[in-house]
C-alpha cells in the first residue's frame, strides 16, 4: 500500500490532516515533534509515523509539504528526486532562486509539483473567472486585494511573503500572465525581522495593475479581492456567506464629459464547497494521473518573484522589474 506523506503537523498541517483523513488516503506522517506525531496518530491510527522523512519515502507515492517556508527547498527536492508527486504549501520557496530550482527539478523529473494557492480553489474564484470569461465586466484593469488580520508574526517570513503571495498569484490568474514591474512599501513594525505591514503594487501591463495590502495589525480579519473592469466590477469577500457581488458600473463619455453610471448590485450564487478539500482532491488526481496542476511549480515561482521584487522595491524606494521565470 503506497502512502501520501504529510510532512509537517503544525497549525495548517493539522488542517491538511483533517481533510486527508476524511478523504481516507493511506497516510505517512512526518514531523520532528514527537508530541505532534502522537496527536496525529490518534486522529489516524493506521498512519505510519516517523521523525525521519527518508524512512517513509520508499513506501510513498506523493508528499504534502506543510513545513516552514525556509525548509521547503530541501524537503520538496528530496521528495521530487525520489520520484514522488509533491504538493507544497505557499510560498513554494521564500526566494525566487529556490522556487525556480524546485520548478526545474520537477520539470527534469517530469514530476507533479503543485503549489498550494488555495484561493484558486475557492468557489468564489470560480464564479469570478466565469464572469470574466463571459465578459460581464469587460477587460480587467485593476485588482485590489487585502489579506489582513490581527495576529502574531510568523517565524518563516513576513506578511508579504506568506499572505500577499496568494493574491499576487490570483492577480496573475485574472490578467492571464505574470507581473512585469513592482513597487512597494513594507515595514517591520513589530521588530520581528520581517515585514508586518506591506502595501504592494504590481503592474501586469500598460492598463493592468494590482494593489495588495497585507498586515498583522488590522483588527479582525479581511480576505477580500476587488476586480475592476472596463464595464463593471466583481467584489469578493472570501469569508462572507454570500462572497461575490457583481457591480455593473460604467464610465460613459458624453457631451458634458465622463459620467459614472451605476446599477443595483447582483449576488451570483456560489457553492459552499471547502477550498482546501477541493485543492487536495485535485492534487491526488494529478498525482495519480501525472497531470500538470493548475498552479504548478512555475506558478509558485512567478508569485515568489513578484513578491520578492516588491519587497526589493520597498527597500530601495524605486520601481523594480519582476524576473520573468518559467515557460
Amino acid at each position: 500500500m503506497k502512502r501520501l506523506l504529510l510532512v509537517g503537523l503544525g497549525r495548517f498541517g493539522r488542517q491538511h490532516l483533517r481533510v486527508l483523513s476524511e478523504l481516507e488516503v493511506p497516510l505517512g506522517l512526518v514531523d520532528t515533534d514527537e508530541r505532534a506525531l502522537a496527536e496525529a496518530r490518534e486522529t489516524v491510527p493506521s498512519a505510519a509515523c516517523s521523525r525521519d522523512l527518508a524512512a517513509l519515502i520508499p513506501e510513498a507515492f506523493a508528499a504534502d509539504v506543510v513545513v516552514p517556508a525556509f525548509a521547503h527547498r530541501p524537503v520538496v527536492e528530496a521528495c521530487l528526486e525520489a520520484g514522488l508527486a509533491v504538493f507544497c504549501e505557499k510560498p513554494l520557496a521564500p526566494t525566487t532562486e529556490d522556487a525556480v530550482a524546485l520548478a526545474r527539478v520537477a520539470e527534469a523529473r517530469k514530476a507533479v509539483l503543485q503549489t498550494g494557492f488555495v484561493f484558486r480553489y475557492h468557489p468564489a474564484t470560480a464564479v469570478l473567472l466565469e464572469l470574466l470569461e463571459a465578459g460581464a465586466i469587460g477587460a480587467p484593469l485593476l485588482v485590489r486585494a487585502r489579506f489582513t488580520g490581527f495576529k502574531r508574526p510568523r517565524t518563516d517570513g513576513g506578511c508579504a511573503t506568506n499572505d500577499a503571495v496568494h493574491f499576487a498569484d490570483l492577480a496573475s490568474l485574472v490578467f492571464g500572465g505574470p507581473a512585469r514591474t513592482a513597487r512597494g512599501v513594507a515595514r517591520d513594525l513589530l521588530g520581528a525581522g520581517a515585514e508586518s505591514e506591506a502595501f504592494l503594487s504590481l503592474e501586469f501591463g500598460p492598463r493592468q495593475l494590482s494593489h495588495i495590502e497585507a498586515s498583522y495589525h488590522v483588527p479582525g480579519r479581511e480576505r477580500e479581492v476587488l476586480v475592476i473592469g472596463e464595464r463593471g466590477a466583481v467584489a469578493i469577500d472570501f469569508d462572507a456567506a454570500e462572497p461575490v457581488t457583481l457591480h455593473r458600473q460604467v464610465h460613459e463619455k458624453g457631451p458634458a464629459g465622463i459620467v459614472a453610471r451605476d446599477a443595483e448590485a447582483e449576488r451570483p450564487p456560489v457553492s459552499r464547497a471547502e477550498p482546501l478539500r477541493a485543492e487536495l482532491q485535485d492534487f491526488l488526481e494529478n498525482a495519480r494521473r501525472g497531470a500538470r496542476p493548475r498552479a504548478d511549480g512555475w506558478a509558485g515561482a512567478r508569485a515568489t518573484a513578484a513578491i520578492e521584487a516588491a519587497l526589493l522595491a520597498a527597500r530601495e524606494g524605486r520601481s523594480v522589474p519582476v524576473p520573468q521565470v518559467g515557460p
